[in-house]
């Protein structure tokens, strides 16, 4: 078990019971912090990445009536000094009221909209003005997203759209990255295994082609393999180290197989 898991764990337990009560973020913050304005620390700790006081867990252990075995999992982490609002928090809570109503019109959900807050807050040098600049635009850029499903590109890309959505909805924006590098990275793998596949196609469909003696579909599959290899003759199979035909350059095989592509009388059959 990693060291941030027994947070990760009792953010998911905080996140659950409040969903069940039906309390917004501003209401779990009223009881559990007494300050309906921090929102953003309550996004945190649901989301695993606010360490607080052993009393600020006892809280909302309390408020919420968590389980005592989830409570004391957290305790064991190693627990902050205090849990006053820091810079960060406090930019953070001001880009997000700042916000609020844009974020609302754009149909942002809150969640996601506190993580954008944080995220230009945290470790952002720049102006409170700049922060919230880039902000509003990154709240442009999640809804424009939005917009873009039903992708038309199939199931699988709009399921993994909608997972992305549904992440980012939460405000899980590092969840929501990790799921679209690892479906790129699927994407790849599987680019790679059809281009394999093609090529083997080809190979066979010029093998059968000389079997059937049809010399325009040789030269056309031919072609097809030379096209692929970027200008480059193909190996004469692809077990074979042998490259082109008869030694000929990628041009000049290009050049002689387009000669059969449109067999004449005295083409057609080997």
């Amino acid at each position: 078990m990693t060291s941030e898991a027994p947070l990760a764990e009792f953010g998911r337990a905080v996140l659950a019971e409040r969903t069940r009560r039906g309390w917004d973020l501003a209401v779990l913050a009223e009881a559990a912090l007494l300050n309906p304005a921090r929102k953003s620390y309550v996004s945190r700790v649901e989301h695993g990445k606010q360490r607080m006081t052993g009393r600020t867990i006892m809280k909302f252990a309390q408020v919420l009536e968590l389980s005592p075995e989830v409570v004391r999992r957290a305790l064991r982490e190693p627990v902050a000094a205090f849990d006053a609002p820091d810079a960060t928090e406090t930019r953070a809570d001001a880009l997000a009221v700042a916000t609020e109503v844009e974020a609302h019109r754009l149909k942002v959900s809150e969640a996601m909209a506190l993580a954008l807050a944080y995220e230009y807050a945290e470790g952002n040098a720049t102006s409170l003005e700049t922060a919230l600049k880039e902000l509003r635009r990154a709240l442009e850029v999640a809804a424009k997203d939005r917009e873009r499903l039903p992708s038309n590109l199939g199931d699988a890309v709009d399921a993994v759209m909608l997972r992305v959505n549904a992440l980012n909805d939460s405000g899980r924006i590092d969840d929501a990255s990790a799921a679209l590098k690892a479906a790129l990275a699927a994407q790849k793998d599987r680019e790679a295994e059809a281009l394999a596949a093609t090529e083997a196609l080809l190979w066979r469909a010029v093998s059968q082609a000389i079997l059937a003696r049809s010399v325009p579909d040789a030269a056309d599959y031919t072609l097809q393999l030379v096209d692929r290899e970027g200008g480059d003759p193909p190996p004469a199979s692809p077990a074979s180290g042998r490259r082109g035909l008869n030694g000929m350059s990628g041009d000049a095989t290009r050049a002689w197989l387009s000669t059969w592509r449109s067999p004449s009388p005295s083409h057609g059959k080997a």
